[in-house]
């Protein structure tokens, strides 16, 4: 019956987007759900005791909503652009070819697809389906802020009343089984390293793994410090400690790294001059060659987890090749995300690369266009937020496997619905082909003057 519950709320949510006027109020629960998942699931199960498959579909059931209603629906409505055809076209053919060379089990392909290649099929038909206006942008943004200090606060509690021994935390059995489920080898005892460093928790609030709640956390500061600077309220400061609370109590140092970086970018990209704005765009490379130079190195803060990561890009150099292996032949294995990719889709990895350095550059003429012509504050908050988070990402990508999370998933979802608000000139693919719908036309006209209204009441200085 439980289970029958979840699915009708599914549904009756994925029905909002047929409309993308509504259909932002369908992308809210779900990445609520997304924060809550590791724990809520985890527990239903325990309580219960058996799986709840069913209930965790949102996912896919959003993912077949949405392809229909884009093709059905937005399609129609001119919202593409040959450059969606191109990237929704290198996605499928990544994806079939990913599924025929793969070495493993149909369904071992189709879960590491589930967590590679679909999350961002999703946010892309989620980003044309919705339709970005500053008050629907505000409720994003201060949902991503709530759960971001909720998330920091439960952490917080966590480290505070843990009594120094792993087994009393709610994730210890379950990264134990999950482990001895990918290497039957393992030893019990490693897993402490997971959850206890220096005899202090490595806190992770609701995500079972730390370095998923460290990630979440140092992007929650960026949106925080984005936010302070666009707006210039007391709170988003607030919420910059807070966050700093969170990568401390979480113990993983990519969090630091991140919220370094990510505040570094943010003032750098409100320049005027085009070549410190395209040395930010350069900036990830940098940061990955400094990184793996200073582990190579034997830099000061370097032990077993840091130095097992050079063997590994090692292994990519001996055994990547130009098919790649598919998806499943490398589920669960590797530290880097680079790697892992590398070698599972091999060529395919390289299209993915220069497509997410496509979108950065989408992202910083949006966010170069909003400060030139100015906008509403919430669009200059998301392209900028969008444009550091995804630059933040790549690094992240170098020294952690990062896929499955619910950053990854907004890491794309954000920079393609911050893609959706630039409105510098430029024709579109269907409508010069396709005649103008007198019902669509009077809609824009209507968004736009609210759009008017909205900016005159809510204009914040930059």
């Amino acid at each position: 019956m439980i289970e029958i519950a979840f699915i009708a709320a599914y549904l009756a949510l994925a029905l909002l987007l047929i409309q993308p006027r509504t259909a932002l109020l369908a992308v809210l629960p779900f990445v609520v759900y997304l924060v809550a998942y590791d724990y809520l699931f985890l527990h239903l199960e325990q309580w219960l005791g058996r799986s709840l498959v069913p209930a965790k579909t949102f996912s896919e059931v959003l993912l077949i909503t949405s392809v229909v209603v884009v093709f059905a629906v937005q399609v129609r409505r001119r919202v593409w652009r040959a450059l969606d055809f191109a990237f929704m076209g290198l996605l499928a053919v990544v994806t079939v070819v990913g599924l025929v060379v793969t070495r493993a089990a149909p369904t071992t392909a189709l879960e590491d697809y589930r967590v590679l290649l679909a999350p961002v099929v999703l946010a892309s038909l989620l980003s044309l389906s919705v339709r970005p206006d500053p008050v629907g942008l505000r409720r994003l943004r201060v949902l991503l802020l709530g759960l971001g200090a909720v998330a920091v606060l439960i952490a917080a509690l966590q480290y505070a009343t843990f009594d120094g021994n792993p087994q009393s935390t709610w994730r210890h059995d379950f990264l134990l089984a999950l482990k001895l489920e990918q290497n039957p080898d393992y030893r019990p005892h490693f897993i402490q390293y997971s959850i206890v460093r220096n005899g202090a928790l490595r806190a992770s609030s609701v995500f079972i793994s730390a370095i998923d709640f460290s990630v979440f956390a140092a992007f929650f500061g960026l949106l925080a410090f984005v936010s302070l600077v666009h707006r210039r309220r007391p709170i988003d400061a607030l919420w910059m400690v807070a966050s700093v609370l969170g990568v401390a109590v979480s113990q993983v140092r990519i969090g630091f790294i991140v919220l370094a970086f990510g505040w570094t970018l943010t003032l750098l990209l409100a320049s005027r001059w085009r070549t410190i704005r395209a040395s930010v765009l350069l900036s990830p490379l940098l940061a990955i060659v400094v990184i793996l130079a200073y582990v190579a190195l034997g830099g000061g803060l370097n032990d077993p987890s840091s130095m097992g990561r050079l063997p590994q890009y090692a292994f990519l150099l001996d055994e990547f090749s130009l098919g790649g292996a598919g998806f499943g032949s490398y589920k669960g294995r590797f530290d880097s995300f680079l790697i892992y990719t590398g070698l599972t889709l091999g060529a395919g990895a390289l299209l993915w690369g220069l497509s997410i350095a496509w979108l950065a550059l989408r992202l910083e003429r949006a966010d170069h266009h909003l400060m030139k012509r100015g906008g509403h504050v919430e669009e200059r908050i998301l392209v900028r937020f969008a444009l550091v988070q995804l630059l933040s990402a790549i690094v992240v990508f170098s020294v952690h496997h990062t896929v499955g999370s619910v950053s990854y998933f907004l890491v794309f979802l954000l920079a393609f619905l911050a893609t959706r608000v630039d409105r510098s000139p430029r024709t579109s693919w269907f409508a010069s082909r396709l005649p103008q719908e007198g019902a669509d036309s009077v809609a824009d006209r209507a968004d736009g003057a609210s759009r008017v209204h909205l900016q005159h009441r809510d204009a914040t200085p930059a």
